[in-house]
């Protein structure tokens, strides 16, 4: 119980820090972030660019799904876990803000569930794998 209490202080320091913090050193990624919005707007209007991104994505979603393992539901699950990171930089890009330890922290918690469900279970040797279909 301990653990929890001190993690939860943690956490808060953390975000108490990026409450104060100035924008100026992130910057950079915020411009790159605001330019990789710019391009996918781009894409919407522009069937060449479109086909980029579709085939980039691709990429990325086989080699999270490749990471998750051979369950039918991997690539759904990849697909899902890069819309969550996407989204979560799309809007704190759209708030000029670097996304906070909690944020952060969920992100991590999600994936860690998702990700999960495809590897055995550490504790006890089982894989977890869901049963549903």
């Amino acid at each position: 119980m301990q653990d929890v209490g001190r993690e939860d202080q943690r956490v808060q320091k953390s975000q108490d820090k990026e409450k104060h913090r100035p924008l100026g050193h992130d910057r950079q990624r915020i411009e790159n972030a605001l330019l990789t919005l710019e391009l996918t707007a781009e894409a919407f209007r522009n069937p060449s660019i479109a086909d980029l991104f579709k085939s980039n994505r691709a990429g990325l979603t086989a080699a999270v799904a490749k990471t998750l393992g051979d369950g039918k539901s991997a690539p759904l699950r990849a697909e899902m876990i890069l819309d969550l990171v996407e989204g979560l930089a799309l809007r704190a890009t759209a708030e000029e803000r670097r996304p906070t330890t909690a944020e952060r922290t969920a992100l991590h918690e999600f994936a860690r569930v998702a990700i999960g469900q495809a590897f055995p279970s550490a504790e006890n040797g089982q894989s977890s794998k869901s049963k549903t279909p």
